[in-house]
């Protein structure tokens, strides 16, 4: 079982958190302008209150969300090649994700017709199962999360401790904003920043298609350890939307919201990328199986033989 290379895959995967308003983010760092296409020329950003309330009818109804997927990872293995840096890895695979908001999320990862990984998380638990060889399943509380990031992984003080399993989510951009926090433009005026508060201090901001308020990028900060400064962030996680398409829910058909159909997701502590392409968008009415997100059901159905607690 390769625990260290999987946490760290699964630590992008799992990519989302929050961004707390004021702190540290006033810049619009990560975006490019436009090729070839002049600035828009912005008086004052609008209220975060009234764009986040924009923001926020319009993933409403996406409080269900069930997708085909192909998943391509690359990473640096470091338990593989004998030296510091690790091996270089690539894995491509297919499989489904599924979300009910606000705490249930299960993503599985399949190749040849064979299903590798299974990664979820509940209200109170994260878990994942490597099924290459042994059939290990590991379940932890997501308090520990951050510490089993860098304990396993070697993400360690000053690197960042990986990101929380449940903000996959917020990186796919089908959770509402908190209500309070902060808003600019972009440097070439085309894309509205809004910041928020996240979850342990952490900080996210979410840059959107002011027409649409459709998100483009995503940007995740981490907060400093304990004893840092409040205002001491670091970016952790960078996600770029793309390709919105409509999602089937039930009573509205394909007219309801759109949701982006490709992630692309690095990961700048480990140079880890992750892109992931959705298909077959709908609410999983009559698709979702409760036990998707139940980790004792899961282990009976994958057949696991060892399950780690940590």
């Amino acid at each position: 079982m390769h625990s260290g290379r999987l946490l760290l895959v699964l630590g992008v995967v799992a990519a989302m958190a929050g961004v707390g308003a004021g702190a540290g983010c006033s810049d619009s760092r990560g975006i490019k302008d436009a090729v070839g296409a002049e600035p828009i020329a912005r008086g004052e950003a609008p209220g975060y209150a009234e764009t986040a309330a924009k923001y926020n009818q319009r993933v409403q109804r996406l409080d269900r969300l069930f997708a085909r997927t192909i998943i391509r990872i690359d990473y640096e293995d470091p338990a593989a090649g004998g030296g510091a840096s690790g091996e270089a890895r690539h894995e491509q695979g297919d499989g489904t994700l599924q979300i009910i908001r606000p705490d249930r999320v299960a993503l599985s990862l399949n190749k040849a017709g064979k299903r590798l990984f299974w990664f979820g998380a509940d209200a109170s638990r994260f878990w994942w199962f490597d099924l290459i060889d042994e059939r290990v399943g590991m379940v932890a509380p997501h308090e520990r999360y951050r510490q089993i990031m860098k304990s396993e992984v070697g993400l360690g003080e000053g690197g960042g401790g990986g990101v929380h399993p449940l903000d996959l989510v917020l990186l796919l951009g089908v959770v509402p904003l908190p209500s309070t926090g902060q808003t600019q433009w972009s440097s070439d005026g085309r894309l509205l920043g809004l910041t928020a508060a996240a979850r342990e201090g952490g900080l996210q901001r979410v840059w959107v298609n002011p027409e649409t308020f459709e998100p483009v990028k995503v940007e995740l900060y981490e907060a400093g350890e304990q004893g840092d400064s409040p205002s001491r962030v670091q970016l952790v996680v960078v996600a770029d939307l793309a390709g919105y398409e409509y999602v089937q829910i039930r009573g509205i058909g394909g007219g309801g919201p759109r949701v982006a159909t490709r992630a692309a997701v690095s990961h700048t502590k480990t140079g880890t990328d992750l892109r992931l392409d959705l298909s077959e968008m709908e609410d999983g009415f009559g698709r979702m199986d409760e036990r998707a997100f139940d980790f004792g059901a899961l282990v009976k159905e994958l057949a696991v033989e060892r399950v780690i607690e940590r």
